[in-house]
């Protein structure tokens, strides 16, 4: 009786109606005036046909509003006599181990037959739609994508410019995701440049449109759109470009486009001689930003334009640069089993990581100064800053490479306060176990053979769809460098245990610099020197004019007081503590003081007792006692291979 009395008003009260058609009784009050843009659906039931001239997938991207941060998709895809066209959108990207649910910023979708008219479609899951068909020969979709997050595996688009990644973008047929698909991209006016790995669609009349093989292809091919510098060299008659935006007159174009040549070229001579693309594009976004993305063809980074004002900056995005481009290799082609084909929809678990980024992570390193873009010392003060980042993380005694690998989608990309007491960096734990498995290898072979070996016949033997297991890696290993370097690398990776880093040292010739034990005299300078190693354990932070704890270190002073994330520093020793670090050097490690501290408003006196502060500086430096026969080896080590 509700809606038909409704409905009877409805005859004099349009709004009536209305109102009644939006839900159940009570949804909204009657008498309430609908927002004029809620009045009517703004898209007509009919729109625009759509043109049907292939049998495959065919996208376009087009910017009707690009400084609202959207992007505008058509989807067309073949319907081949089905009943219903099921389509999805990934939930993730490869190479960022997260389920980042890209479906939450379609909006507006809709399913048209080739007439324009409008089809049932159904949401089956949260990136899953059903369309029914009705004999047409093709369904296409439209919809739009909100894109205003400025990192390499999501979208970005402003009135400048436009980064895509294809998988948070294009929903995809999933019957037939193994086919041929299209691109056409329609930039603003304003936008006079497109960059993208795909090859140009050959029949097209665009400049604009592309092919890719499968929908692996189309979603390992990211986008930037805009005003864009290409800076172009070859490689063995393979042609790279490096395409930047945002650079203006800040960024060295010429210096940066030079060392990337240089980095290609040493990369090219390790895995030697092979270029597994037929082109390459360095996608260099100067946003301010930083990360990057390995693709097959290309990799997408984000870097700040003033980094070519400062040297270390600087050579940081050179480092990005040698990482992502050695991925091409190892990662995209050279890959274990689990990461390709991808399932797009779920978590794809690997326990391979330390393989895929800690090997790349050595190299990227290791290859600057083959480029000659790093000098030797500074290679070695950048593998101590990876020594120091495992000495204070108290996690490398409790998560082992393995678990790091395989639980990457739930905690390396989800840190918390207390991640760095629980788990290891596959980065950073990863490229120190390369270079000491380096190492042994060449102890092994008596300096015959080396990782690069390793690597070009992992290569040769599992790039491409054949994938690599575990035993699969570690049977090469055995093979090349025999079995003790196997074994190490096998328990070094399935356990916990302190990584020992005596063969790395003494094989290339390098010790940490020597650090003088704390004084135990009562002088005033002994006292001082102990009173500065005087530590709790604890990060704090400010928060509207309190100390507020941020991070409790596992194995530490406050750990064992029981000291809390969250809590408030209010006084030690009867002190009001003002400046944490000033306040605990005050003491000499060993004094038993009193912490007061506030928790949920309540202050809570707890017993302390100071420790000393773990050795922050493991800076390595060629020992000048080494063998005459160490800086052959080293020769060998840091020098760029002979071509073949």
């Amino acid at each position: 009786m509700h809606c038909f009395a409704r409905l009877f008003i409805a005859r004099l009260f349009v709004i009536s109606l209305v109102a009644c058609a939006e839900g159940p009784p009570g949804h909204r009050d009657a008498s309430e005036p609908k927002p004029a843009a809620a009045r009517a659906d703004p898209r007509p039931p009919t729109e625009a046909p759509i043109t049907v001239t292939a049998t495959v997938a065919r996208y376009t991207w087009s910017f009707s509003r690009p400084e609202a941060h959207f992007v505008d998709v058509e989807a067309v895809f073949p319907v081949r006599g089905r009943e219903y066209v099921v389509v999805m959108m990934p939930v993730w990207t490869p190479g960022s181990y997260l389920i980042r649910e890209y479906a939450r910023h379609v909006e507006g979708l809709r399913a048209l037959a080739p007439s324009g008219d409008r089809r049932p479609i159904e949401r089956v899951a949260k990136n899953r739609y059903r369309i029914a068909v009705r004999g047409d020969p093709a369904i296409a979709l439209r919809y739009r994508v909100y894109g205003r997050e400025p990192t390499v595996r999501t979208n970005f688009i402003d009135a400048d410019h436009a980064v895509l990644s294809p998988a948070a973008v294009v929903f995809a047929d999933v019957d037939h995701l193994d086919e041929p698909m299209q691109l056409t991209v329609v930039p603003p006016a304003a936008w006079p440049d497109v960059a993208i790995a795909l090859p140009r669609l050959p029949t097209a009349t665009s400049s604009h449109a592309f092919v890719a093989e499968d929908f692996d292809a189309l979603v390992d091919a990211p986008l930037v759109a805009g005003r864009l510098d290409r800076r172009t060299f070859s490689i063995r008659g393979v042609p790279h470009e490096v395409v930047t935006f945002g650079g203006g007159d800040v960024w060295d174009h010429e210096r940066a486009a030079h060392d990337a040549e240089a980095i290609t070229a040493a990369t090219v001579e390790l895995w030697g001689g092979i270029l597994p693309y037929e082109r390459y594009l360095f996608l260099n976004v100067l946003n301010g930003r930083g990360g990057g993305l390995e693709h097959k063809g290309s990799t997408l980074m984000m870097a700040d334009p003033w980094a070519a004002r400062d040297e270390d900056r600087y050579l940081r995005w050179t480092g990005l640069v040698t990482h992502e481009l050695f991925h091409a290799w190892n990662g995209k082609r050279l890959r274990p089993k689990a990461l390709g084909p991808f399932d797009y929809e779920r978590e794809n678990y690997t326990r391979m990581l330390w393989a895929v980024e800690g090997f790349t992570s050595y190299y990227d390193n290791l290859l600057r100064v083959r480029a000659g873009i790093l000098s030797a010392k500074s290679y070695l003060e950048a593998l101590s800053r990876d020594i120091e980042k495992m000495a204070a993380t108290p996690g490398r005694d409790v998560q082992s490479l393995d678990d790091a690998s395989y639980f990457a989608w739930i905690k390396f990309y989800r840190p918390d306060e207390n991640a760095r007491n629980t788990t290891v960096s596959y980065y950073t734990k990863g490229s120190l176990l390369g270079w000491i498995l380096d190492a042994r290898i060449r102890r092994a072979s008596n300096d015959t053979r080396s990782l690069d070996d390793v690597m070009r016949a992992a290569y040769t033997r599992f790039s491409g769809d054949t994938g690599y297991s575990r035993d699969d890696l570690l049977a090469v290993v055995r093979k090349i460098g025999g079995p003790e370097p196997a074994a190490w690398l096998d328990e070094a990776a399935r356990t916990a245990r302190p990584l020992d880093y005596g063969p790395a040292l003494e094989w290339f010739g390098l010790r940490f610099t020597p650090v003088e034990p704390l004084p135990a005299g009562d002088d005033a300078n002994s006292r001082q020197t102990r009173r500065k190693a005087a530590w709790l354990g604890i990060e704090a932070t400010q928060e509207n004019g309190r100390l507020m704890v941020t991070e409790v270190v596992r194995g530490g002073p406050a750990f064992a007081a029981g000291i809390n994330v969250d809590d408030e520093l209010i006084g030690l020793d009867g002190h009001r503590i003002l400046d944490l670090s000033d306040s605990v050097r005050r003491y000499e490690p060993g004094s038993r003081l009193e912490l007061l501290v506030a928790r949920r408003g309540k202050l809570r006196p707890v017993p302390i007792e100071i420790g000393v502060r773990p050795r922050s500086s493991w800076s390595l430096e060629f020992d000048p006692a080494g063998p005459a026969s160490v800086g052959a080896r080293r020769q060998r080590w840091l020098a760029a291979p002979t071509p073949k």
